[in-house]
């Protein structure tokens, strides 16, 4: 990873960096975030409730298709799994985190292989650049499920 003129914060107790340049965060794009062609910098912008911990689940203990089902089954609107790896990740000097141990955020607990995308540098114009960065990667990858020809 590169130096930055900031630090991120600590790693609670319970968080795990993840380590593995291979490791692939999946991330569930709105529909409304896909043009038909592109996945938006929005599909990776955060909400207050997020505190700069954007949700996702790392490849090595959850599918594509499963991170696809999870959040089916949480309810929430999902066109498909996109991905960026750990590489992409640290080329926008930010991080991947394993929450997975920490407490959930509510008693339907939290689904396999929940990781998060730290977004909590104090760098405004740097997150807005890492998040088209991040889309455009992702865009590039290509939708991991459900398949192209099923969507």
């Amino acid at each position: 990873m590169t130096a930055a003129s900031w630090e991120l914060p600590d790693l609670e107790p319970c968080e795990e960096l993840i380590e593995d340049e291979d490791e692939i965060y999946f991330r569930q794009v709105n529909p409304k975030y896909f043009d038909g062609v592109e996945v938006s910098a929005q599909a990776f912008d955060t909400s207050s409730k997020d505190a700069g911990k954007l949700s996702g689940a790392r490849s090595s203990e959850q599918t594509a298709e499963g991170a696809y089902n999870d959040r089916i089954a949480m309810g929430g609107p999902t066109l498909g799994t996109w991905g960026v790896d750990a590489r992409d990740v640290w080329a926008e000097l930010s991080r991947l985190v394993d929450d997975s141990s920490c407490p959930p955020p509510d008693e339907r607990g939290w689904p396999q292989g929940h990781c998060y995308l730290d977004q909590r540098m104090p760098d405004r114009p740097h997150r807005r650049q890492m998040r088209i960065n991040l889309a455009r990667v992702a865009t590039q990858k290509g939708r991991l499920h459900p398949p192209e020809s099923e969507g």
